[in-house]
């Protein structure tokens, strides 16, 4: 995002925080920008989910958010310096009806080339879910890369084999 887009949202979350009152606290705030403009989809005093703060802000900025959480918890300062800038994302599978054919090729994603971390609860001969929520996820795969880009290519590729393998 270029810079003047940023200091929008940096300022529109500080308005939010101001107005809720989030005092000593870390929150979450997702926004969604278009042609126009930000518009803020949910803002909460907690954590990111879904491996944001455990891992992903961690991955894409080195900072260590659930360190910073607990600074914070202490009435200390913390360290918000971005050490890296790189991207990141979790990408949960979703391959739709079916059976698992096939896991046993799925140990050696743990350690393919920018595969942080990698996740598949099914078993072969299991019927694959229908996902309606998040507790019907049965697999995630969570990758690193240099840019945006470059990160939804490898994915794209990682996805396409795996469900054409397992399914």
């Amino acid at each position: 995002l270029d810079h003047e887009i940023v200091d929008k949202i940096e300022l529109l979350i500080d308005k939010i925080g101001k107005a809720l009152k989030f005092q000593n606290c870390v929150s979450h705030t997702e926004v969604k920008i278009n042609d126009d403009g930000i518009f803020v989809i949910e803002t909460s005093p907690r954590p990111g989910g879904d491996f944001i703060t455990s891992d992903l802000v961690t991955l894409s900025t080195g900072i260590d958010m659930e360190e910073a959480l607990i600074q914070i918890s202490l009435g200390n300062l913390p360290n918000l310096k971005a050490g890296k800038n790189r991207a990141s994302a979790v990408f949960y599978f979703d391959f739709g009806e079916g059976i698992v054919k096939n896991t046993a090729f799925l140990e050696k994603f743990k350690d393919q080339k920018c595969v942080e971390d990698f996740a598949f609860e099914l078993k072969e001969g299991m019927k694959i879910p229908v996902i309606k929520n998040s507790l019907d996820r049965y697999g995630y795969m969570i990758l690193t890369a240099d840019n945006r880009k470059d990160l939804l290519e490898l994915a794209d590729g990682y996805l396409a084999e795996i469900k054409a393998r397992v399914c």
